[in-house]
């Protein structure tokens, strides 16, 4: 155990292999003051760790129900393309922090959760922690740059918190979170050209809200059906309507496919969509923008001085949905 903070630093170098993977468990004495600390010695840009992940051990750094640990500074790669996880938050991890890190996994064509940059659980394998946060971070490749599941609607995986990263080129979707609740994505430019980006953002279930504040995303894809936004039951429990409000304010979203599903808002409450910019393109097939926006007892929604671009080439648009069959405001 520990009795105060403890602090790794690490030289500078480019390492490889296994002996470069870590697993930190739970550490006796570990709190927010006794913090867990590995890093840089000389800071960004300095130090550079590679590793081969596997079924067994699939990411660089594996947090096992490990508490108040900090990741800073550093650049870290799996280079497996079936198992391709960088960071894995297992079990009961909680009060983790990634910063200031470049987290690159292999390029691939896959939607598999075992190639997320970030793994917090996933279904069959579910995360019962909470407080995870990346920020000034740079997520490169994978199926997801995010992807986390709790284990219920009624017991999600709460207080996750993305700020100030630079998301690349993911396969699937750019977030996915599953029964995650409390997410607070913000001051993040995100980045995709993908033929397989089912998902821009994916949020099923949010319990206890999300927001999604002064971002930028752009996206190109060729798959039909993309979603750029799909919220879905956020603040709904059996009928119960939530007391936090879902936000996305001062965001630019640009998302280009063959079919294209703007916003999808389905049985969310207090949903608040304020001062944003969205530019959809259709290249084919239909552009559905919005499409259940605020929309389907969506109860409590606001939706305000946002912009809404719709282009289509060779395609049909629809503006349908807005604020229709529950209490709202357009």
């Amino acid at each position: 155990g520990i009795t105060g903070p403890v602090v790794f630093n690490i030289l500078p170098g480019t390492y490889s292999g296994t002996g470069w993977q870590g697993l930190i468990t739970n550490v006796t004495g570990a709190s927010a003051t006794n913090t867990i600390t590995f890093q840089a010695q000389n800071g960004p840009g300095t130090v550079s760790i590679s590793y081969a992940g596997s079924s067994t051990a699939n990411y660089v750094f594996g947090l096992s129900s490990a508490r108040y640990v900090t990741i800073r500074n550093l650049t870290l790669a799996n280079t497996n393309t079936s198992y391709g996880n960088v960071v894995r938050m297992i079990g009961t991890a909680s009060f983790n922090t990634i910063t200031g890190c470049r987290l690159v996994s292999p390029a691939v064509s896959s939607s598999s959760a075992d190639l997320a940059v970030v793994w917090v659980g996933a279904s069959g394998n579910v995360h019962t922690g909470s407080d995870i946060t990346c920020q000034n971070d740079t997520f490169q490749n994978g199926s997801a740059a995010y992807w986390s599941y709790g284990s219920a609607s009624s017991n999600p995986t709460m207080n996750h918190t993305i700020t100030n990263c630079q998301i690349n080129n993911p396969y699937y979707s750019l977030l996915y979170c599953y029964y995650t609740g409390n997410i607070n994505v913000s001051g993040c430019s995100f980045t995709a050209n993908s033929a397989g980006l089912n998902y821009g953002f994916y949020f099923y279930y949010p319990g206890n809200g999300v927001s999604f504040t002064n971002n930028t995303a752009n996206i190109t894809t060729t798959y039909s059906g993309h979603y750029a936004f799909y919220w879905y039951m956020a603040n709904y429990t059996s009928g119960v309507q939530g007391t936090t409000t879902n936000a996305y304010k001062s965001s630019n979203v640009n998302s280009t496919s063959n079919t294209v599903y703007g916003m999808y808002h389905y049985y969310n409450y207090n949903m608040t969509m304020q001062n944003n910019t969205y530019n959809f393109n259709g290249t084919t097939g239909t552009v559905y923008a919005p499409y259940y926006m605020a929309y389907y007892w969506n109860a409590g929604s606001v939706a305000k001085n946002n912009t809404i671009n719709v282009t289509v080439t060779n395609s049909t648009a629809y503006v349908n949905g807005v604020c229709a069959g529950a209490s709202g405001t357009a």
